[in-house]
């Protein structure tokens, strides 16, 4: 068997440090977003001026698809989530809350 060197080492103790942090921007994400503060754009209100006209010409689906998705910036989005009772300890009603995930 090979002896580790120490490089090898490094990598196997970092793996599950290794690469970008959950959330961090690629370089094409960080590129698209100078190119929109440099036109002095907000996408977001850009929205929600769309979908104020939408609802002001009684356009009610269109305007609520573009209300929806602005309210992804205005409010985290909810999880579902399960509650189950466990029982009763000694007077203290135990429940277990678990979440759901998507398929």
């Amino acid at each position: 068997m090979a002896k580790a060197t120490r490089a090898h080492t490094a990598q196997i103790g970092n793996a599950k440090r290794a690469g970008r942090k959950k959330g961090g921007m690629n370089k094409s994400t960080i590129a698209m977003r100078e190119e929109i503060e440099k036109t002095g754009c907000n996408p977001v209100m850009a929205m929600l001026r769309c979908a104020t006209k939408l609802e002001e010409q009684d356009k009610l689906p269109e305007a609520g698809n573009l209300y929806g998705r602005v309210a992804e910036y205005y409010a985290p989005r909810l999880s579902n989530i399960k509650i189950e009772n466990t029982g009763d300890i000694g007077g203290l009603t135990l429940q277990v809350v678990t979440r759901i995930e998507k398929d």
